[in-house]
């Protein structure tokens, strides 16, 4: 008989939950579930029904017996924690950003394809019906030749001057709030141009803060696909 595979969480926020659940709709049993401190690792594993909470990731790669590791923690952990989980022999699925550098995914895709082993990031946008039916028309012949690609994403999760969150902190969160939202519209549009990968990619980032707000987060990117150019703000 078949062994049912076994998987790592890392983090029992809102996305790490919505992880635990898609993965027993699955049937992959939650061997682990890791957050910021052994206590609080401890109170999300017994509140979700999962048998271990362990105080860190080396001790659930140790112990934990798992397959796979879904990294829902902060963005500036995706980078150790995959790399940790690579070198441990596990398969790596990690939200959105990949990391918070390029030179940070340049050395994390190497290590994946040296090893074998799958690193996926969770880019959900990719099947959201309307995008899918986008890529569809592209692939019948229906829609022709796009020259520019324009979307933008709203998210309300900053809305108020009174929000906050580890996004607002750069050394958690990188650069911008919208390095996790611009990184979907990214494979959004790919998806919907019919694109497997982008040849060359440039961008910045920039925070304001505002009497009013917050902060307005601005960011510019321009990607390079086959033969064309396209161009996002936000």
């Amino acid at each position: 008989m078949k062994r049912e595979l076994r998987a790592i969480v890392v983090g029992a926020g809102s996305i790490g939950r919505i992880h635990v659940h898609a993965l027993r709709r699955n049937r992959v049993e939650i061997a682990s579930l890791v957050t910021s401190t052994p206590d609080r690792s401890i109170e999300s594993a017994t509140e979700l029904g999962v048998p271990r909470g362990d105080p860190d990731l080396a001790t659930a790669l140790e112990k934990a017996e798992a397959d796979s590791v879904h990294i829902c923690a902060t963005n500036v952990h995706h980078y150790p924690m995959a790399k940790q989980s690579l070198l441990a022999g596990k398969h790596v699925i990690c939200e959105k950003p990949f990391t918070i550098t390029s030179d940070q995914a340049a050395e994390l895709h190497a290590l994946a394809v040296e090893s074998g082993l799958v690193h996926a990031i969770c880019f959900n946008n990719r099947f959201y019906p309307l995008v899918q039916d986008i890529g569809a028309r592209m692939r019948s012949g229906e829609i022709g030749r796009p020259f520019q690609v324009r979307a933008s994403i709203c998210d309300d999760g900053l809305w108020s001057d009174i929000d906050g969150g580890w996004r607002l902190d750069p050394a958690l969160g990188g650069e911008s709030v919208a390095m996790a939202t611009t990184s979907a519209w990214i494979q959004s549009a790919m998806l919907a141009r019919g694109e497997k990968r982008a040849r060359q990619t440039s961008g910045r980032f920039l925070r304001v803060a505002m009497p009013s707000f917050a902060l307005i987060d601005w960011t510019s990117i321009a990607i390079r696909f086959a033969a064309t150019t396209t161009h996002s703000s936000r």
